[in-house]
């Protein structure tokens, strides 16, 4: 169901919430556009996750990429073994569109995305 007089209420200046009452109209309607779903706003609580994730995982391979080239020097790898860690840290990269379509297919807990960043997420704390 389409409800655009709910969707038109939440963008009145009078529903702001917390910060959101000290920032610029501006910057309000340019984080939240009237013309856009809620669902879609990125920089709404409900949607936060999945920006939040990408951001992580970018910083975290961002400074992680020196060391890993870097430290198995040290350690006396030979350029195979360079070469293997290279490819297995791509390695998920590879399988981005297949847990897509699982995600999308099979949801855990009724979400399709956040159950899964949650499982990968947990797993990638747990191995390091």
């Amino acid at each position: 169901a389409n409800n655009d007089e709910e969707i038109e209420g939440d963008f009145n200046s009078n529903n702001r919430e917390g910060i959101w009452n000290y920032v610029p109209s501006t910057w309000y309607e340019w984080c939240f556009p009237s013309n856009v779903p809620r669902s879609v706003q990125l920089f709404r609580k409900e949607n936060l996750a999945v920006p939040c994730c990408y951001l992580v995982v970018g910083l975290l391979q961002g400074l992680s990429g020196p060391l890993i080239n870097v430290y198995p020097l040290d350690l006396g790898a030979t350029e195979a073994q360079q070469a293997t860690i290279s490819s297995l840290r791509s390695l998920p990269a590879s399988f981005k569109l297949a847990f897509g379509f699982l995600s999308d297919n099979l949801p855990i807990g009724g979400y399709r995305r956040k159950s899964y960043m949650f499982i990968g997420w947990l797993v990638t704390s747990l191995s390091m």
